[in-house]
């Protein structure tokens, strides 16, 4: 505020300066008409009658016989006007300097900041999940069964029914909650890098304490899919679990196995990522 009421001082004062200077100079020059006009007998001028440059020159005056200089340079108001004009300049130079420093100030603090901020959130998640429910997935064949079974649908076409267990243990340090169970079965050539989640379909719904260190109860049915596997073609059963932790934040889990018929009995965990990860 005082740094704008200096920048509009400093636009006014050389207009008001100047023109004060023009007055005082214009009465002078009157002043010394009227005397001259006194000494030949002529009439003195009006305060308000204007002096022209013929009666009145600015370079040379007469004054009882005698030359009158013009002032020096540094004395005339139009370079007074200059070099409060300069002054300006340079106060609006320096005060955009200072507004550019402070600003990358500002910046820098900011950034400063948001660093902190990312390193509480990250050390606050690393004490959630130092202390919270994991839950992980194991699938095997049911009971008495080794493999798939191949059959028809209700229409007479092919068919393969997958009978699985599905197990699920709490390895983290706090209880949770299952809420969902979602899976699918599906007869690929080459196994995608990614589930397909739009092919999953619930399996179990409702809520199921998982204590420390415990297993919930084993999940047990069948899941099928169109056609019969063939040579060179894969099983791949794939889905998701989702709970929720003692801090009330849901979670996930992927997982995904597969077999194919010169494997042998047993199911294979599916190495890829995305079918095993925890959220």
């Amino acid at each position: 505020m005082r740094l704008a009421l200096a920048i509009l001082l400093l636009n006014t004062l050389p207009l008001a300066l100047h023109g004060q200077a023009d007055n005082q100079h214009q009465q002078a020059r009157r002043e010394t008409q009227n005397k001259q006009n006194q000494a030949a007998g002529k009439k003195p001028l009006s305060p308000n009658a204007a002096i022209s440059p013929q009666e009145h020159p600015d370079n040379t005056v007469t004054n009882g016989g005698k030359e009158n200089p013009d002032p020096p340079w540094y004395k005339k108001p139009e370079w007074v006007a200059v070099g409060l004009t300069a002054i300006y300049v340079g106060i609006t130079g320096w005060y955009a300097v200072v507004s550019h420093r402070t600003m990358n100030q500002i910046v820098r603090q900011a950034n400063i900041a948001d660093k902190a901020a990312d390193a509480a959130q990250k050390s606050a998640n690393a004490l959630i999940n130092s202390e919270r429910a994991w839950i992980m997935v194991d699938l095997e064949w049911s009971p008495g069964l080794s493999g798939p079974q191949q059959t028809t649908n209700d229409s007479f076409e092919p068919f393969t029914s997958v009978p699985f267990r599905l197990r699920c243990c709490n390895d983290g340090k706090t209880p949770g909650w299952i809420l969902e169970k979602r899976a699918c079965a599906q007869i690929v050539d080459r196994i995608p890098t990614e589930p397909d989640l739009s092919r999953l379909h619930t399996i179990r719904f409702g809520a199921e304490p998982v204590r420390v260190g415990k297993e919930a109860v084993p999940l047990e049915g069948a899941i099928g899919c169109s056609g019969h596997i063939k040579d060179g073609q894969t099983l791949i059963i794939y889905g998701v679990v989702t709970y929720r932790d003692t801090f009330n934040e849901k979670r996930d889990t992927f997982w995904g196995y597969y077999w194919s018929p010169n494997g042998g009995p047993n199911l294979n965990r599916i190495i890829e990522p995305g079918y095993n990860k925890n959220t």
